[in-house]
């Protein structure tokens, strides 16, 4: 991320900026400098820097850079101290108006500080009293931030003094409540202070602390604009049900089963609120649903289950084919896949044919038995150590949990997609 330009009260730092650039010593730190701002909110947010203009707009991403931008100004290099600024004066400082020059030398004499606000004139001045280090209010000249901001507000900036006056840099950022919260927090944090103590820094200390500032904006702002919270009058908007149906189309693009299923909860939600009068309106009712196939690609060709007989342990493949065997009714399935039946079940299941009677419809049935079940019942009976058909290999009952786990096992050693 690269800034050609900036200026405030009319001084460019164009030039230093270019210069910082162009020196790979010199660019190197500075993107360094740029990473401590800005890498730990991209990395927790899964974002990168174009990214925040779609989020933030044009404009304050680069307020942001500009904030990096004048840390790097004031930071002090080993192994002598210097600053970008006293080797771009040195070098370039011919080029500079004196006015310019006098606000980058006091750009690299600031500190960063959460100041508030006070005494505010629209247009000529106002008065910022330090928080962190204490001391009297200052009165500041600007114009563009005086029409917006109001007494007592609280902003992050550095009050640059430029010959007898003082001004705010280009880089300035509301914070609200909750940011001077996650502040004091971070910095009782990196100066290891008691939790309910009140911060109170040097300069040098401040200096040191530039990034922490930038981090609780981001992490205070960034999640109400990630997972913005919809007001309940919104509900009664007929244009909110396409707002809930986009979002449902967006999981879909992932699993349309995982947003149908997503949607019907919401829906349910909504529908209760509506039955008690809590919210205008359902917008949610009856949305029809994503996924419409059937249940045809889940069953399984014979290769399939002869690679998953040799592939899984003996106790696994029992269940199974009590499983895929009509002899046991799909409403049966729960107590013949984990093994459930007693002892005089097993003598009956054991012959050339199964006589039951369906649980669902009450009716008595005569169901053969296929000779590789009757096999697999048969070797049941020598080793089984308890009143269940199907064991686990500790001669123990299966668990519905345990079996669900050894089954989805054996049928990755078996290639078969779940």
């Amino acid at each position: 991320m690269r800034r050609q330009a900036t200026a405030k009260h009319g001084h460019d730092l164009g030039g230093i900026i270019a210069f910082s650039h162009r020196e790979e010593e010199w660019a190197a730190r500075l993107a360094a400098v740029v990473d401590e701002h800005f890498l730990p909110t991209l990395e927790e947010f899964d974002l990168d820097f174009d990214d925040l203009t779609d989020i933030l707009g044009e404009q304050l991403p680069w307020t942001l850079w500009g904030c990096a931008f004048e840390d790097f100004l004031a930071r002090r290099w080993e192994p002598d101290g210097g600053t970008i600024v006293d080797v771009y004066l040195k070098r370039r400082g011919w080029s500079e108006k004196v006015l310019n020059r006098a606000y980058i030398e006091g750009l690299r004499d600031a500190h960063v500080s959460l100041h508030e606000v006070s005494d505010v004139v629209p247009g000529p001045s106002m008065a910022l009293r330090d928080l962190l280090t204490g001391g009297d209010p200052v009165t500041v000249r600007e114009k563009s931030a005086t029409r917006s901001l109001k007494q007592w507000d609280r902003i992050v900036a550095r009050v640059v003094p430029v010959r007898d006056h003082h001004l705010i840099s280009g880089g300035v950022l509301p914070f609200s409540k909750e940011a001077v919260e996650m502040l004091f927090d971070g910095l009782r944090g990196a100066l290891r202070l008691r939790k309910t103590a009140e911060p109170r820094l040097t300069m040098d200390q401040l200096r040191h602390c530039a990034p922490i500032f930038g981090g609780a904006w981001f992490f205070t702002r960034l999640p109400r604009l990630l997972n913005p919270q919809m007001p309940i009058k919104a509900l009664a908007d007929p244009r909110v049900r396409g707002e809930f149906l986009d979002w449902r189309d967006r999981l879909g693009l992932k699993s349309k089963r995982s947003a149908d299923y997503a949607f019907s909860v919401l829906a349910l939600i909504l529908a209760w609120a509506y039955d008690r009068w809590k919210i205008p309106s359902n917008p949610c009712e009856k949305p029809g649903r994503l996924y419409a196939g059937s249940r045809a690609d889940d069953i399984w060709t014979e290769a399939q289950i002869d690679t998953f007989m040799k592939k899984a342990p003996k106790p696994v493949r029992l269940p199974f084919l009590l499983a895929i065997s009509p002899a046991v009714p799909a409403g049966d399935l729960d107590r013949a896949a984990p093994g459930r039946h007693p002892e005089a079940d097993l003598e009956r299941l054991c012959g050339q044919v199964i006589r039951l009677k369906q649980s669902k419809t009450g009716r008595h049935m005569v169901i053969p038995v296929a000779r590789q079940l009757r096999e697999a019942l048969e070797a049941a009976k020598g080793r089984r150590k308890t009143l269940t058909i199907c064991e686990t290999s500790r001669g123990q009952p299966w668990t519905s949990d345990g079996f669900k786990t050894s089954f989805g096992k054996a049928q990755a050693a078996a290639g078969i997609e779940a």
